[in-house]
């Protein structure tokens, strides 16, 4: 018996995952590597494709389309890549969804990364049943989507808000490739925990460069200079989180993306963040707890926008 599948792809700054999922959000089979975006968008196309075939000749699929989710800013009525120059250089304005139209023959919708994640979490995942949900993905960088009654929030002439900028300590970190200093994603994704290690320990005797992945392994064995760095990363997400749950005192935060593989590292600073920031809102009411699909939010979100989308 064959089943219509939806193949999702989440294409971030550092990685591509790509992956099948039922209509109804059951994850199917995914596979994830290296963007290298230096290697051009037709490289990463055909390798996003022969993946999505591998994945289909696994089994008796049939496919009902292809949601994308990408970083950076998109004109998602004709299907082409926005301002992506920064993770993504010289991808900017190449038509994706027509490419892979053009090699499938099916519908394909393209979706803001965060938003992708967000319509995902709150159609099939951990937002299920929330009036007011927030989803926020930790990563390379940090990105914020938003559902009020079922729809999500998106600004003048579709906008994505670019929640992941607001600036939250403008006396710390370095300028931020969006030009401000001090923006929750400059102090609080994965690259700027990266960076922060490396401008403060890279000449300390008999501490190793580390990424933050490592950082955050380091941290578990009990590396007191890693402990230090997941202290500092933990009062900035929770800095972050306190001014959304004050903006917009939502039923449920949801944390999802790379970085949130190590989230039992975090909570406790988090918290601690939160309340100390955030006394003016009932912040209690506000659940704060891991995406339902965690690093694969993205990808499945991106195959839910085939279905919240009018274009099937």
């Amino acid at each position: 018996m064959s089943i219509d599948v939806i193949a999702g792809v989440d294409i971030g700054g550092t990685n591509i995952n790509v992956g099948l999922t039922t209509k109804t959000g059951k994850l199917l089979g995914h596979k994830e590597f290296p963007t290298e975006p230096a290697q051009g968008f037709e490289s990463a196309v055909n390798k996003i494709a022969n993946h999505i075939t591998e994945l289909m000749h696994s089994d008796n699929y049939i496919l009902f389309g292809i949601g994308i989710g990408c970083t950076g800013r998109h004109n998602r009525d004709d299907g082409s890549l926005g301002n992506v120059e920064t993770f993504l250089p010289g991808w900017q304005g190449k038509n994706i969804t027509s490419v892979f139209h053009d090699k499938f023959k099916v519908p394909v919708t393209l979706e803001n990364d965060a938003d992708a994640a967000a319509i995902g979490e709150h159609t099939w995942g951990i937002g299920q049943g929330t009036s007011r949900f927030i989803l926020v993905t930790v990563g390379t960088g940090i990105g914020v989507g938003l559902t009020i009654d079922g729809q999500l929030y998106r600004g003048a002439q579709g906008a994505h808000p670019e929640i992941g900028h607001h600036i939250i300590d403008s006396s710390e970190g370095t300028v931020c490739w969006c030009g401000s200093q001090g923006c929750w994603e400059g102090l609080a994704s994965s690259g700027a925990m990266t960076d922060w290690w490396i401008n403060n320990y890279s000449d300390t005797q008999d501490v190793k460069s580390m990424n933050a992945r490592e950082i955050c392994k380091a941290a578990k064995m009990g590396d007191k200079y890693a402990i230090e760095a997941v202290n500092r990363q933990g009062f900035y997400l929770g800095l972050g989180l306190s001014n959304l749950m004050s903006l917009f005192a939502p039923d449920m935060i949801a944390l999802g993306g790379g970085l949130m593989r190590s989230l039992d590292l975090f909570m406790d600073n988090i918290q601690k963040s939160i309340e100390i920031n955030c006394t003016l809102v009932p912040h209690h009411n506000t659940k704060v707890l891991p995406a339902r699909f965690g690093t694969e939010a993205v990808l499945v979100g991106a195959a839910s926008t085939l279905l919240t989308s009018d274009i099937c």
